[in-house]
C-alpha cells in the first residue's frame, strides 16, 4: 500500500473535474509538455489526452505501481524518475510546464524555470500564500522581491482557487492555479539587485543597498529624482519605479 511521503510534500489533487479545468487552463493542445510531479498519474493521463507529448518528472519511484500502466498504455507519455530540480531541461524544444508542486520547493522550481529559454507557458497549482506573493501589489503584506521578479518577466494570471479538502492528504493551506507566460528576457543582475533591496524589510532601501556597497549619496540623489523619500522601504516602491531606480543606479556606476 502506498504511503504519502512528507519529505516530498506529496498532496495529490483527487477531483477529476478540477484536473480537467487545469488541463484546459494550460492550453497545451498539440504542444510538448513537461509535468513536474506525476504523483499517481491523474493529471498525467489527462495531459496525454490533449497534448503532443508529455515528459513527467517524478522523484518517488514507489509510485511506479501506478505510473507503469499509464506509460505503457500511452504512446505520448514518458515518466522520468528523477528530481526535477537536478535535471537538465535546457535541450528541450518549445514546451509548456504543468504541475501541482510542493510548497517547500515552489521557489527553487520557479527560479529554475525562469532561466529556461524555450518555455511557452507555465501552469502550476501552488499554495495560495505563494500565489499571493507572485501577484502582490506594492504596499501589500505579500509584496516582495519575488513579486517584482516574476511580474517583470511573466504575464501572470490567477485561475482556480482550490480548497485544501480536495487534496490527499489534506494540507494546511488552500491552493491556487496560476498560468504564467514569458514576457521579458531574464536579467540576472536585476534579480540580484531586487533581492538585496528586500534583504531586510524593516530596513530602509538605502540601508539595504548601502550594506552591499552602494554609495549612500548616489542613492539619495536617485530617490530624490524619483520624488521618493530617502527613508522609503522596498515594499513601498512600485515595479515601474524599481526599474527606473535600477537603471539610474546602473548609469551612476558607469
Amino acid at each position: 500500500m502506498f504511503k504519502h511521503k512528507k519529505k516530498f510534500g506529496q498532496n495529490f489533487l483527487k477531483d477529476k473535474n478540477i484536473l480537467k479545468k487545469i488541463v484546459h487552463i494550460a492550453q497545451i493542445e498539440d504542444k510538448n509538455v513537461i509535468e513536474i510531479g506525476a504523483g499517481k498519474g491523474s493529471l498525467t493521463k489527462l495531459l496525454g489526452n490533449k497534448c503532443k507529448f508529455v515528459e513527467s518528472f517524478e522523484i518517488d519511484k514507489t509510485l511506479k505501481i501506478y505510473l507503469d500502466k499509464i506509460e505503457q498504455d500511452s504512446e505520448n507519455i514518458k515518466i522520468i524518475y528523477k528530481n526535477f530540480l537536478k535535471s537538465n531541461i535546457s535541450d528541450r524544444e518549445n514546451f509548456c510546464v504543468v504541475g501541482n508542486i510542493p510548497y517547500n520547493i515552489t521557489s527553487p522550481i520557479l527560479f529554475k524555470l525562469i532561466e529556461q529559454k524555450n518555455i511557452i507557458s507555465i501552469t502550476l497549482t501552488i499554495q495560495k500564500e505563494f500565489a499571493d506573493r507572485l501577484t502582490a501589489k506594492v504596499n501589500s503584506k505579500s509584496y516582495n522581491a519575488l513579486s517584482i521578479i516574476f511580474q517583470e518577466h511573466y504575464f501572470i494570471e490567477r485561475h482556480l482557487e482550490i480548497k485544501r479538502t480536495f487534496f490527499t492528504p489534506m494540507p494546511k493551506i488552500d491552493s491556487t492555479t496560476i498560468r504564467m507566460v514569458p514576457r521579458n528576457k531574464i536579467n540576472k543582475e536585476y534579480i540580484k539587485f531586487l533581492k538585496i533591496c528586500f534583504e531586510n524589510r524593516r530596513k530602509t532601501l538605502i540601508n539595504n543597498l548601502k550594506n552591499r556597497g552602494y554609495d549612500k549619496n548616489k542613492l539619495e540623489t536617485v530617490l530624490s529624482d524619483l520624488s521618493l523619500n530617502k527613508k522609503i522601504r522596498a515594499q513601498e516602491i512600485s515595479i515601474e519605479n524599481f526599474k527606473t531606480l535600477y537603471r539610474k543606479l546602473l548609469n551612476a556606476k558607469n
